[in-house]
């Protein structure tokens, strides 16, 4: 994810700090600051954060919009073998598997 020339000490970014601000704006790729030879924080110019948190947001809702038409898909497909079902004479009645249906739900009883 992190090119070896983006992995920096924070002291060269303190001493260098014009230089590291040129290059996030000219690469667009984030820069790690390591403390003591551990990677502890992340710098990134704001035109590409601002680029990546919109293509996040646009992808976010890209799933929300399939996951509401799988959700549609799955209940058109149960329909069809619910209806096929019917076709061939299978299941039950609805005056039988409605109350069936509402005593394993819970609904419609009186509470005790």
């Amino acid at each position: 994810m992190f090119r070896s020339e983006d992995i920096h000490p924070v002291t060269d970014f303190v001493r260098n700090h014009k230089r590291h601000c040129e290059h996030l704006r000219k690469t667009g790729r984030p820069e790690v600051l390591t403390i003591n030879g551990t990677a502890e924080l992340v710098l990134q110019d704001v035109r590409a954060y601002e680029r990546e948190a919109e293509e996040a947001r646009r992808i976010r809702e890209e799933n929300r919009i399939l996951r509401e038409r799988l959700e549609e898909l799955e209940t058109l497909s149960a329909l069809d073998e619910a209806y096929a079902e019917m076709e061939r004479g299978e299941g039950r009645p609805m005056e039988e598997a409605l109350p069936a249906l509402r005593d394993r739900l819970g609904i419609g009883k009186s509470p005790r």
